[in-house]
């Protein structure tokens, strides 16, 4: 039966494509007790009818596309209410267990309260030169979970509740972490329950408040366009504002970043992965044998700086060196490093509220305010540090908290070394990069949010981040941005060998403009996809450009291997000869090429030339086997095949030449060979996958179908014994 939740997919999609009736249909079998929803259908089938009469009767209604829209709109409303009531049972995050306040109090409550304490903390800096109190930390983290919570679970907002959202947001006397929660639980309202007055509101406040809320606030609208993506033609006012916001060079460039950074997060499983297989292993290994070193006695570990040379030996041969760089380079691309770490410090209760895990990092929050008492300095050095996300930042200070003081000062020492070079490195950045900081902050939400969709316990209904890739493909974005900037994006896919995704994008920048870059990365994106003949079409555009490049060519004779077009292949690797007549690769290509075209004797003679350059490479020793076999050179079939079999690991290699001696009467020597190829892997599958393979080959030499089937049989029993 299919599931309730596919139903609402089921009718966006019949809305998108203006199928109102049936989308009726499918909302009405769904309404049990629902009267008033039954209501409201009846009245929009009441008005949809006239409208379909008029179109039938071709009467001319200058109003009915104004009066579809307004229907269509009325039904997602509809199906969006229904979906609220259907999801509000499962638990939406742990809001169902409080007893959430009214939003419009709430909201007056905490700016009336903000503005007296403005007043009195200014009096006591004045006077008494007073930080702010545990008693005041603890009413604002209070307030901020209960704006969390009210502005999570509401549904449509009246003109006051905004009125009042916006006086909040740019009240400068409100704490900045309060606002970001805020525009949290906003955004995730926003996902759960289409509102098109609160994208407005985005869109018409991004810009009036501070930086930290500007870039939750597009990340909000980002996330909600690309998930509303169908119903955004028919409310013709966000259609406008996307419009508007193309001319706006500020929005553009944070819109461009927030997606590069959200679309990063789809390495992030990948790099855990790759930390946790290889990186980390390998430096468990080698901190074990420092261990070894330091029990022998060999290094002190006290006198490092004195025994330079001897450290840096024993990195590379432990091969330390590369890994540890890798590592560093992906720190610095703006990698998240970190997952892997600390997905396993979430389970502390202060992580039970959903609202947290939104939080701004802020020393003097009440979990953790403590930590810092003995030594502020930690956290400044948390405070800049630009890696960490603001959600790991509470992880590391609650886990530092909780390890006895000696090793916590030793945490502590090493992370000051390390954010004194992400400090240089932020210095760095800044000289070449106007956005460095914006990019790192943009970085830091973009690794909380995922955090949460991924290691929140209670699992959210629509997790963005599952079709993050896809971002590209909407409207909004292709009118957002101009054709620089979708280049710029696409240059970044690419990068992160995200050729699908790249290959989507430049061919919507595909233009008679178009150079010899352009052709190539498209090109090598389609060959990356395996479109063999797209890529062979873009590889010759780019040739106009460049007829001797040898980049192009290479691919290009690749490509028409692939596509088993030999004569074409063997005129590239022809041209690629003349610019590089050393290269043994090439001259095996072109004898390969020959090969496939039934020019033996040709490609015979290249490759004793590749053997004699290259005595030991078995793949040109099998090549003169096979050209020898169709040459009919019997006594050079056998001296090349020993030759093989001297020193090969390839099963296959024996099968080849066991083979060969069949074709010349040494079945005794033949079967010897079978056995032994076999005796390598011991899988019948395997092996007579192969055997098939290589006979078939032998069929055109004089083994006919049936001594093959009988070889076959033979060979069988024969192992089965061997087993």
């Amino acid at each position: 039966m299919e599931k309730f939740s596919n139903r609402f997919e089921k009718i966006e999609q019949l809305l998108s494509e203006k199928r109102l009736q049936q989308a009726l249909d499918l909302l009405n079998s769904m309404t049990h007790s629902e009267a008033w929803i039954k209501e409201h259908i009846d009245n929009i089938q009441l008005v949809y009818r006239s409208l379909l009469d008029y179109a039938i009767q071709d009467i001319e209604d200058k109003e009915s596309t104004t009066i579809l829209k307004n229907l269509i709109q009325k039904a997602y409303s509809l199906s969006d209410e229904l979906y609220f009531e259907y999801i509000k049972p499962k638990g939406f995050f742990e809001y169902k267990e409080r007893d959430v306040p009214n939003l419009d109090s709430i909201m007056n409550q905490i700016i009336s309260e903000a503005e007296n304490s403005s007043i009195n903390n200014l009096i006591s800096e004045v006077f008494e030169n007073r930080n702010t109190s545990e008693e005041e930390n603890l009413n604002v983290e209070t307030s901020t979970k209960n704006l969390f919570y009210s502005i999570l679970s509401s549904k449509k907002w009246k003109i006051e509740s905004f009125e009042n959202f916006n006086q909040l947001l740019q009240n400068s006397v409100i704490p900045i972490p309060l606002k970001c929660v805020a525009i949290s639980a906003f955004m995730l309202n926003l996902l759960s329950f289409f509102d098109e007055n609160k994208i407005l509101f985005l869109f018409q406040t991004w810009n009036k408040v501070e930086n930290k809320i500007a870039h939750r606030m597009i990340i909000a609208l980002i996330l909600a366009l690309s998930k509303y993506e169908k119903r955004l033609s028919f409310f013709d006012s966000i259609s406008q504002n996307i419009q508007k916001c193309r001319n706006d060079e500020k929005f553009v460039e944070l819109a461009k970043i927030s997606i590069l950074q959200l679309v990063r997060t789809d390495e992030t499983e990948a790099i855990t992965k790759k930390i946790k297989d290889e990186i980390l292993p390998e430096m468990l290994k080698f901190s074990s044998k420092i261990q070894d070193k330091i029990d022998e006695g060999t290094i002190d570990i006290d006198d490092i700086e004195e025994q330079s040379t001897a450290w840096q030996e024993f990195f590379e041969e432990n091969n330390l060196s590369e890994k540890m760089e890798e590592f560093g380079n992906l720190q610095r691309d703006g990698a998240d490093v970190y997952m892997s770490t600390f997905s396993n410090l979430k389970s502390y209760p202060f992580f039970k509220s959903a609202c947290n895990w939104f939080l701004p990092f802020e020393p003097k929050h009440p979990s953790v305010c403590q930590l810092f008492k003995c030594d502020s300095k930690i956290a400044d050095i948390l405070t800049q540090d630009s890696l960490m996300c603001n959600s790991d930042k509470y992880s590391f200070c609650l886990t530092l908290s909780q390890l006895p003081q000696n090793q916590r000062d030793a945490m502590i020492k090493n992370n000051r070394k390390e954010a004194q070079q992400i400090q240089e490195d932020k210095n760095d950045k800044k000289l070449t990069n106007p956005f460095a900081e914006t990019e790192q902050e943009i970085n830091q939400y973009v690794k909380d949010l995922y955090r949460f969709y991924k290691l929140f316990p209670t699992k959210v209904t629509h997790n963005p981040f599952n079709t993050i890739l896809q971002l590209h493909r909407n409207q909004f974005i292709k009118t957002i941005f101009n054709k620089e900037k979708l280049s710029e994006i696409a240059d970044f896919y690419f990068a992160k060998k995200l050729y699908n995704a790249t290959f989507e994008l430049l061919s919507e920048l595909s233009g008679e403009k178009n150079g010899i870059e352009y052709f190539k990365k498209i090109g090598y994106c389609a060959q990356q996809m395996q479109n063999w003949e797209q890529a062979v079409d873009f590889y010759n555009n780019a040739l106009i450009f460049d007829s001797q490049n040898k980049w192009t060519l290479k691919r290009l004779a690749f490509c028409s291997k692939k596509l088993k077009k030999w004569e074409e292949a063997f005129f590239f690797y022809k041209e690629i000869e003349k610019l590089e007549p050393e290269n043994l690769n090439i001259q095996q290509n072109i004898a390969n090429c020959l090969f496939e075209l039934k020019k033996y004797d040709k490609a015979l003679a290249i490759f004793f030339k590749l053997e004699y350059l290259s005595p030991n490479n078995k793949n040109v020793q099998r090549a003169i086997v096979y050209c020898s076999l169709f040459c009919n050179k019997q006594e050079q079939v056998l001296k090349y095949g020993e030759k093989l079999i001297e020193k090969t690991t390839q099963f296959d290699d024996f099968i080849l030449i066991g083979f060969c001696h069949f074709l010349l009467k040494n079945k005794s020597e033949a079967i010897n060979l079978f056995q032994k190829g076999f005796l390598q892997i011991k899988s019948k599958e395997q092996f007579f996958s192969r055997f098939d393979e290589i006979g078939s080959v032998f069929q055109n030499l004089g083994i006919d179908n049936n001594k093959l089937n009988l070889l076959n049989e033979f060979l069988r029993l024969h192992f089965s014994e061997l087993c």
